[in-house]
C-alpha cells in the first residue's frame, strides 16, 4: 500500500417511521471548557503528523489558541 487518505465525518440518516430514542426538546450537552483542534498528516499508510491548530474555549470565549508542528518535516 503506497497511498492512504482518510477523512471522517458524520451524516444524519432519517428514515420515515423510524423510532427515535431521544426527544427533540432535550437540552443539548454543554461543557464549560472545550478543546477544538485540526491536524494534517501525511497521506501514506503511516499518517505521520505534519501541522495542527487548536483553540481552547472557556464559557464560550477563546482563552488560548495556537499552531503546532513537527519540526522534522
Amino acid at each position: 500500500m503506497s497511498k492512504v487518505a482518510v477523512r471522517g465525518y458524520t451524516q444524519r440518516l432519517e428514515k420515515k417511521g423510524e423510532y427515535r430514542s431521544f426527544r427533540r426538546y432535550d437540552t443539548p450537552l454543554r461543557h464549560n471548557r472545550v478543546l477544538v483542534f485540526d491536524t494534517e498528516t501525511t497521506t501514506d499508510q503511516y499518517q505521520n503528523f505534519k501541522i495542527g491548530y487548536f483553540q481552547i474555549y472557556q464559557d464560550g470565549v477563546i482563552q488560548h489558541d495556537g499552531l503546532f508542528y513537527d519540526p522534522s518535516t
